[in-house]
């Protein structure tokens, strides 16, 4: 049962989202680009009051999807 709580803890306490600098260095990208791509719409996001947040899922999912993509040429 102890193994059971000590799971429930490390899924809480993981973070669902990135902010704007997680996601802008997890993508190797500056802190400009990832606002022009959040504004743009190319880096899905959520705006909560003044913060922006991004939801590691959506972004994941995003880059899958770019990855799946055949490139012309």
């Amino acid at each position: 049962m102890n193994k059971d709580i000590n799971t429930a803890q490390v899924s809480i306490t993981e973070k669902l989202t990135f902010t704007v600098s997680e996601a802008a260095e997890a993508l190797g990208i500056g802190r400009s680009a990832a606002y022009q791509g959040i504004h743009s719409g190319e880096i899905p996001s959520i705006k909560i009051g003044n913060r922006i947040i991004i939801p590691k899922v959506a972004l994941q999912q995003k880059l899958q999807a770019a990855g799946q993509t055949n490139p012309k040429g």
